[in-house]
């Protein structure tokens, strides 16, 4: 199962990823270079389309947080997204990334296996946390 990284993510977190990732059915690939300063987010799902990714990897919490646009777009595209969230007052580095995703590698693979429908998968300090993106926007909804 294929994962980009999204734009924001650096390409050097992939050789990593993908040491711990490709044991349990994960491959991670780099988002690919882009013509202009960044894709708009439409362009990232399809990009994601395009290279067969299952799942969208961000380590921008403002990339998925409340944007029901963006989650409609990946919930129509079949495409999951994953989101290393970062805290108030956190250097965000490589290492840091890597630590909050490698612990739950499998899980995340499991996950996305048996997902019938688009995640949000959410990684915390300690902990992975699993949604239904189209529970997240019922709730956005209400």
């Amino acid at each position: 199962m294929i994962v980009m990284l999204d734009q924001n993510l650096t390409h050097e977190l992939v050789p990593d990823l993908n040491a711990h990732g490709n044991e349990h059915g994960l491959e991670f690939i780099p988002f690919p270079v882009y013509p202009h300063h960044g894709a708009l987010d439409p362009e990232v799902v399809q990009i994601a389309q395009r290279n067969n990714a299952v799942a969208i990897l961000t380590g921008d919490k403002s990339d998925f947080a409340a944007k029901k646009l963006y989650f409609g777009l990946l919930l129509r595209a079949g495409v999951s997204a994953a989101v290393i969230r970062e805290y108030h007052l956190e250097v965000t580095s490589p290492e840091l990334q890597l630590a909050r995703v490698t612990p739950h590698l499998q899980r995340m693979a499991n996950e996305l296996r048996s997902a019938t429908e688009p995640l949000q998968i959410t990684f915390r300090k300690e902990r992975m946390q699993v949604r239904g993106l189209q529970e997240i926007i019922e709730e956005m909804e209400l």
